[in-house]
């Protein structure tokens, strides 16, 4: 029974980081998360913990944390159930391991100023308690792989909620005196879970389905729960009757008026957008890994982003409402940019750094004119909106290719050919630089294995930079890992890798020393008339870097990470 086990806690919230206030900015959030998920864990009508035992950590320097992370399960005992919980930054290293931060992390130093996921199992393992239940509120969280399936658990089981995948950035508070949109519907599912339901008390998995549910309506940031061991264990009581929401400052209730009335989870402000340091490695498809994120909200800014390429035998422009705007923002529901794909020129030039492009993203697709000089990576939207299904004979026709792509790899001496890639396919397919810009298919689909050589093995690809003053060598990025291919001439499929490595290793002057981009980008495009210089584009995320054709390729920030305008709902 539960009400027979000991229940015991930490609970620990970091907000400000003032040993790497640059690589760590400060959070809205964790010191709220703490205080609301201390309130409903030991509220009589809800929790199973005793104040006496959960306790709050806000702030505290990593030796502070390590010493209570360690004090919590060294004196656990039998038939315990243990929380530790924690929110505020978490990182990556090269090795793809977590680490939570404390208040002097430092994110190039992160083993001797961070806790890793590796030392809490550590600490775990050698813990008497029955069962261990983790949550963590950070980027990156679903990482914490738990105990290995072959570990021995000294307990019943250990239970691993976070807040997002291992790829994903989690969303932070968008205030003051708010908790996160997790740890916000995690409070919810306590306080107001359905009475009546069969069984005395919500379990781990209960509380995460509806967890799940919630935040994944509209803005599909998925949290996860691992479980090793067996069984389930309950984690609070039931209601007898619905409990009223919080109601009050730091309350969240995003479904709206009605007492524990479901709702869609607000969309707000990736928690880590502004920090500058991350080395991590990501070892998933970026499009299918970040396709969750919702970027509304991410950033202030009005309009909307509008996507297009003329349907066949349509008229220039389109029709009416796709008119020229100066003003170039990202709207609700698109997650960022897949692809991009130079517009032919109508002389058949082929340009290193051309003006014009389509840019993709998830189902659409939109033509605008590149800045060279501005701040912003996007001049103009030329024509817009229209979903790749309207690219009748080519990426529309293709099974699969419709429902996004991941990158555009243009065809060495030809201005209008272009492989296209989705998944574990590729099509080649040309574009009439004619103002209809009729669309047809030269050959495919066909597996990416045909470039598997070229590719250095790589089972799909993320993205693609022109290397400066070459037809026909590229940069290939997939993940956190590229290679430096020379194609074949002509239409034929295929190359041989010149050099291997990873962003974080061999781009350490540019994309490999920025948070996010070190785990992978999901496209580039050459600054028109400056093909040294590249706008790079990662989730939300764009920024402007120099490549130098010295051998090394050289390679450094030219402006720092800004944030794509998000359009209104």
């Amino acid at each position: 029974m539960a009400e027979d086990r000991r229940y015991r806690g930490l609970l620990i919230g970091n907000a400000v980081f003032p040993g790497d206030p640059h690589g760590l900015p400060a959070l809205n959030g964790p010191r709220d998360d703490i205080a609301q998920l201390e309130q409903v864990l030991t509220d009589p009508q809800v929790g199973l913990f005793d104040s006496a035992d959960l306790e709050t950590l806000s702030d505290h320097e990593i030796q502070d944390v390590r010493e209570r992370v360690d004090d919590l399960f060294t004196k656990a005992r039998r038939g315990d159930v243990v929380l530790l919980y924690y929110s505020g930054h978490g990182l990556l290293d090269e090795r793809g391991t977590l680490y939570l931060c404390a208040k002097n992390t430092r994110s190039s130093a992160l083993r001797s100023t961070a806790l890793s996921a590796i030392e809490i199992n550590n600490i775990v393992d050698g813990s008497a308690a029955s069962s261990t239940v983790i949550i963590l509120d950070c980027c990156y969280s679903g990482a914490f792989k738990g105990a290995a399936a072959e570990a021995p658990l000294s307990g019943r089981g250990r239970y691993v909620l976070t807040s997002s995948r291992s790829t994903q950035l989690t969303r932070a508070a968008d205030g003051p005196g708010r908790p996160s949109p997790f740890t916000g519907q995690l409070v919810r599912a306590l306080r107001t879970a359905q009475p009546g339901k069969s069984g005395e008390h919500l379990t781990v998995a209960e509380i995460y389905h509806q967890v799940h549910d919630w935040v994944t309506a509209g803005a599909v940031i998925a949290p996860q729960l691992r479980f090793t061991g067996e069984g389930d264990v309950a984690f609070a009581r039931r209601p007898a009757q619905f409990l009223p929401e919080q109601g009050q400052k730091g309350t969240v209730a995003p479904g709206g008026e009605g007492a524990g009335l479901p709702g869609p989870a607000p969309e707000l402000p990736l928690r880590a957008e502004r920090s500058q340091a991350r080395p991590a490695v990501l070892t998933m498809n970026r499009r299918r890994a970040l396709a969750a994120l919702s970027f509304a909200g991410v950033a202030g800014g009005g309009g909307a982003l509008s996507w297009a390429l003329w349907p066949k035998g349509a008229r220039s422009g389109a029709d009416s409402k796709n008119s020229v705007s100066d003003r170039f923002d990202v709207p609700r529901g698109r997650k960022k940019i897949d692809a991009v794909m130079p517009v032919p020129a109508r002389d058949g030039a082929q340009s290193d750094a051309p003006r014009d492009y389509w840019l993709f993203a998830g189902t659409d697709y939109i033509r605008v004119s590149i800045s060279a000089t501005a701040q912003y990576p996007v001049h103009r939207v030329l024509k817009g909106p229209a979903q790749l299904k309207s690219w009748g004979d080519t990426i529309g026709k293709v099974e699969g290719f419709e429902e996004g792509i991941d990158t555009v790899l243009r065809v060495p001496g030809e201005s209008d050919q272009h492989w296209v890639f989705s998944k574990d396919q590729y099509i080649c397919m040309k574009v009439s630089p004619e103002r209809n810009y009729e669309d047809k298919l030269v050959s495919g689909p066909s597996p990416i294995s045909h470039w598997s050589d070229a590719f250095d093995g790589f089972t799909s690809i993320d993205a693609v930079i022109p290397v400066p003053g070459s037809t026909n060598q590229v940069w290939v990025f997939s993940g956190a890992k590229y290679v430096l291919t020379e194609l074949k001439g002509g239409a034929e499929a295929g190359g041989r890798p010149w050099k291997v490595g990873t962003i974080p290793g061999q781009w350490k002057g540019s994309i490999g020393s920025r948070e996010g981009f070190s785990t992978g980008i999901d496209a580039a495009i050459p600054l028109p008339g400056e093909p040294h210089q590249y706008w790079v584009f990662s989730g939300m995320r764009y920024m402007k870097i120099r490549v130098l054709t010295d051998g090394e390729h050289t390679d450094s920030v030219r402006q720092d990470p800004g944030i794509l305008r998000a359009g209104p709902a």
